[in-house]
């Protein structure tokens, strides 16, 4: 278990008997061992400094899942009409799907499968001419802070919801943390997906 702590209130068990939330949410990758014997990881590193940059990270995943499940609030970038959208993303219980709704309507803009991520990367990183087909050029002083974000796999859940989103986040610093904690969450789910 990556998690083994309630991503609400942080009590060991989850769903936690003692958190008032109703959004206590399940320790991630639902493992099938009782919260008892959850598995938590490991490693072998044998530096102080290697195992505080480990605790780091583990940290600001964690907390970056806990405001994910209870959602954050994002702008996208419609693909046709190159407008921007106001947004909210956030994870399902499963910790499986990352799901894009629009603020005012509530209605599912994209949905992205964490084990089927195909594509995560800054718009910054990308050649010209396609930072221009993902923010059009009335987008371009978004460029530090977008990414774009696609999976493939399995459409069923998604049904006929965008797998493929353009994202803009508020500053530089929460479009990195988003990369790198995505992006840690996707190899734990591919970890956990069926073959």
């Amino acid at each position: 278990m990556f998690f083994a702590s309630c991503m609400v209130c942080r009590h060991p068990t989850t769903p936690c008997n003692s958190c008032s939330s109703s959004t206590c949410a399940p320790q991630a990758w639902g493992s099938s061992a009782p919260p008892t014997e959850a598995r938590t990881a490991s490693f072998s590193s044998g530096s102080d400094d290697e195992r505080m940059k480990k605790d780091k990270l583990r940290e600001l995943v964690h907390n970056f899942t806990a405001d994910a499940l209870r959602g954050v609030e994002c702008t996208i970038i419609e693909r046709r009409t190159l407008t921007k959208v106001e947004a909210v993303y956030k994870l399902d219980h499963s910790v499986s799907w990352l799901k894009f709704t629009g603020r005012s309507s509530g209605a599912t803009l994209a949905a992205v499968q964490l084990s089927w991520i195909s594509r995560l990367i800054s718009i910054q990183h990308l050649p010209v001419y396609e930072q221009e087909d993902f923010l059009g050029k009335s987008n371009v002083k978004d460029l530090k802070r977008s990414l774009l974000l696609s999976s493939g796999g399995d459409t069923t859940s998604a049904g006929r919801v965008p797998q493929s989103v353009t994202v803009v986040l508020k500053d530089v610093k929460e479009m990195e943390l988003f990369l790198t904690c995505v992006e840690v969450l996707r190899l734990y789910a591919a970890m956990d997906a069926p073959v």
